[in-house]
């Protein structure tokens, strides 16, 4: 049985989930550092064992972002990554008053874009939104 768990991520257990996917990882200490400063984190898990994590920052006012999203190898095309996405969703509609507007953002693993479409998010650049960008500094 699938059961949804919030606020437990761990750094071994991130580490795990990001290794199996093939992303390079910081630091034990960094990443712990970096689940510490997240407004929010949500595993999923089945007999006992996280398969899959949501992490979110924002302001918990106008901006939010969804930084990792990861389902294990194994258990990806279940459906898995459809329940954090709409359990962040949640949790940020919980959290916004009515009558106010939040943004919501993310970064698309290459290739993955479609899956956050179905959810309502829309590729850019587009005619509101330039591209996406980031910088990585590395000391």
């Amino acid at each position: 049985m699938i059961e949804i768990k919030r606020g437990i991520l761990t750094a071994e257990v991130f580490i795990e989930l990001v290794e199996a996917v093939g992303w390079g990882h910081p630091s034990v200490e960094q990443v712990d550092l970096a689940i510490k400063n997240s407004l929010y984190n949500v595993c999923v898990m089945e007999e006992n064992k996280i398969i899959a994590m949501g992490r979110l920052f924002g302001d918990s006012s106008m901006s939010y972002f969804i930084k990792d999203l990861v389902v294990s190898p194994n258990n990806q095309g279940r459906g898995i990554g459809k329940l954090i996405i709409e359990d962040m969703l949640d949790f940020i509609k919980c959290k916004t008053p009515k009558g106010w507007k939040v943004c919501i953002e993310l970064m698309s693993a290459y290739g993955k874009e479609g899956f956050y479409e179905k959810s309502g998010f829309e590729k850019r650049p587009n005619l509101n939104c330039g591209s996406g960008m980031s910088l990585f500094i590395h000391n």
